[in-house]
């Protein structure tokens, strides 16, 4: 039968042929690769492993990686064990429970990236940064970084030394302005959540002093009676109130503090992936972070 076959005929056959073969190789491949898992997270560096490289490294690679130095973040977690608000689980210490925390925040990356680089799940990613802001933003910790001054409390010498500010700003305390944080509400609340800018975000009010300090940032602030803040939102109505000018110049500070976070911490410019209860406490958590971080820094605004 073969003989009446011209060569194009053979051609032909002896490709659908090897075309078989390799569709039976390939199954064979398909099917094997299935019956055997192969895990997704086979690095030789943990997370462990690489937030230990981190500690014991040169002092500028924490920082760069995690935003803080090798003394604030050691000085963390013993706060953090001491409040009773993490430990060790799972596996997961609380140097890579908080380092994943960390990590996150100042790269804005996504759970999944963030995964492979500390070599655990997706959902133990969220598990743990869940966690971790729930700690900072919680009453414990942020009311002992995070609070607002008392209305006699002696004025800043950023007001009392410059000739601009006083006497004119006598009693003032602090600055007081929103900010809009990026976010990802779901899809049917996004409409509502879309600024004047035309990006979705949530709005965060926030106070702070003349040092650079968080007074207080969350969605709900109540100023106490006698306590005097700089309104970015309220121009001066008449002349017996601050000129405008000045107004401006003092009331820079809280324009300053919110660079600073935003330029830090990468999750506030770039929506994170989470509920939007955990989106709501972030800015709160980074807020105490920053207070603590200058408390044990006194060098921390200069190396931004």
């Amino acid at each position: 039968m073969l003989e009446h076959l011209t060569p194009q005929d053979l051609g032909h056959i002896m490709a659908s042929a090897a075309s078989v073969v390799n569709l039976a190789v390939l199954g064979a491949s398909i099917y094997a690769s299935q019956a055997t898992k192969q895990p997704y997270h086979n690095s030789a560096l943990s997370g462990y492993a690489w937030v230990q490289e981190l500690m014991k490294g040169h002092p500028r690679c924490i920082y760069t990686e995690l935003g803080v130095r090798l003394h604030v973040f050691i000085t963390l977690v013993i706060t953090l064990c001491s409040m009773s608000y993490a430990d060790s689980q799972k596996g997961v210490t609380v140097e890579e429970q908080l380092a994943i925390f960390l990590y996150m925040c100042v790269t804005g990356l996504s759970v999944r990236h963030v995964g492979e680089r500390f070599q655990w799940a997706n959902g133990t990613i969220t598990h743990y940064f869940c966690l971790m802001c729930e700690a900072l933003s919680g009453p414990e910790f942020y009311n002992q970084y995070v609070s607002l001054p008392n209305a006699d409390d002696p004025p800043s010498p950023y007001l009392n030394n410059n000739p601009k500010f006083w006497p004119f700003f006598k009693g003032c305390l602090g600055a007081l302005d929103g900010s809009h944080i990026a976010s990802s509400p779901a899809a049917a609340d996004q409409s509502n959540s879309r600024n004047r800018k035309g990006f979705v975000s949530q709005n965060i009010l926030a106070a702070c002093s003349f040092l650079l300090q968080f007074l207080c940032a969350d969605r709900r602030v109540a100023i106490t009676l006698g306590m005097q803040v700089l309104l970015v939102q309220q121009r001066p109505q008449s002349k017996e109130e601050l000129f405008n000018l000045r107004h401006a110049q003092a009331r820079n500070v809280i324009e300053h503090i919110f660079g600073v976070i935003k330029w830090q911490w990468r999750i506030l410019v770039l929506p994170p992936e989470f509920s939007m209860k955990i989106q709501a406490q972030i800015p709160a958590a980074l807020a105490a972070l920053h207070n603590f971080i200058l408390e044990h820094n006194d060098n921390f605004l200069q190396e931004l």
